[in-house]
């Protein structure tokens, strides 16, 4: 062991000096794994790959290096600057990074793969909206779920629900659906609109024009329009809302 330790060090001074040596950094790569020190593992593999010049050879040890770095060392953001640095990344490297991007919070590269999140499953868009959300980014967190809206509305809006509800902008979350409706003409878009209006009237937004009219067109059959309606009435005091809400609960 202490021979060992003594080895290292005096490979470790070497590439002090001569850090494209390659010999020291097989060396130390092969002595690191044989003790299971992944950390030390990846730090020399990322050496190593920023020292080769041949693309094709410098990208394998890219590879090298994510692999122990997920697999051993687990550590994403090391696999983050793996992937990035190959220079052929294939369709699976894509998708592993953009994995990781959402696992890791990383906010700049969520943007960057804005196109790619939006094309994946609805369940990583919104896992993507929650790294966003946590990172304090809401307009990036915004541009994550509205793609997911297509497949899942109701799961999106949920999600949206839930976020903006607990860093309490109700008011913003009220504005985005009322925008969403305008923008998509959406069927059935009296139930985004009334739930708007029971947020801005819980936050204290102020009066909203073409209320009775909105609740007048409404199917009120429909539970989450009726409990929209009941919350309405509470608000503005109108006991007749709330009991033609009221019966559909």
């Amino acid at each position: 062991e202490g021979e060992q330790d003594q080895e290292l060090a005096v490979l470790e001074e070497a590439l002090s000096f001569a850090p494209g040596a390659v010999g020291a950094l097989e060396t130390l790569v092969a002595r690191t794994i044989s003790r299971s020190d992944w950390d030390a593992t990846v730090r020399w593999l990322e050496q190593w790959a920023e020292v080769t010049v041949e693309p094709e050879e410098r990208d394998t040890r890219w590879r090298r290096m994510i692999e122990v770095a997920v697999d051993y060392a687990d550590d994403p953001s090391i696999a983050v600057r793996g992937l990035e640095a190959l220079s052929s990344p294939s369709e699976d490297e894509r998708a592993h990074l953009t994995q990781l991007y959402i696992e890791t919070g990383n906010l700049e590269g969520m943007e960057r793969q804005l196109e790619s999140i939006a094309a994946a499953p609805v369940a990583d868009q919104l896992r993507a909206a929650r790294a966003a959300f946590a990172g304090r980014a809401r307009p990036l967190a915004r541009q994550l779920i509205e793609p997911a809206m297509v497949e899942s509305m109701d799961a999106a809006w949920a999600e949206a629900t839930t976020l903006w509800h607990d860093q309490g902008a109700i008011e913003e979350l009220a504005r985005w659906r009322l925008q969403y409706a305008d923008e998509k003409h959406l069927e059935g878009s009296h139930a985004l609109r009334l739930e708007a209006y029971a947020e801005l009237l819980e936050s204290d937004a102020g009066a909203i024009d073409g209320l009775e009219e909105a609740i007048d067109g409404a199917s009120i059959s429909d539970a989450p329009v009726a409990w929209s309606v009941v919350r309405i009435g509470r608000c503005v005091d109108n006991a007749e809302w709330q009991h033609r809400a009221a019966v559909v609960l």
